[in-house]
């Protein structure tokens, strides 16, 4: 996917001039948009929980039940397909790093960007 990413952009020969600190503030801000999704996601399959367990309780009928669980899937539907959508814009501002002076740092490493902490839904499982 990298490849197709990269064979989509424009060549130049010019080193994009993207400074450490620039690309150490975008990569947190990436990442915290990684963990702002998960949480969302993560909160969101409690509350769909929590409401299916609440709608058998109270003795909601089976047919509306049905109904909240399928609104509660499409919107976490929406949610996964909008964190692959970062993902792939996230690829693609890796590609654009690796013709920037950047190119040779790479990734910091944990504890340089203040949000590399990226909880995903595998760690809540």
């Amino acid at each position: 996917m990298a490849h197709q990413i990269e064979s989509e952009l424009p060549r130049t020969k010019a080193e994009l001039p993207l400074s450490r600190e620039q690309f150490h503030d975008l990569t947190g801000q990436v990442f915290g948009a990684y963990r702002k999704l998960d949480a969302a996601l993560v909160q969101t399959l409690r509350l769909t929980s929590d409401m299916v367990e609440t709608a058998d309780m109270i003795g909601l009928e089976p047919e509306t039940g049905q109904l909240l669980f399928s609104d509660f899937s499409a919107c976490l539907d929406n949610m996964v397909e909008t964190r692959q959508k970062l993902l792939k814009a996230h690829r693609r501002a890796h590609v654009i790093r690796l013709r920037s002076k950047q190119a040779k740092e790479g990734c910091p490493p944990p504890g340089v960007v203040a949000t590399s902490q990226v909880v995903t839904l595998a760690a809540v499982a």
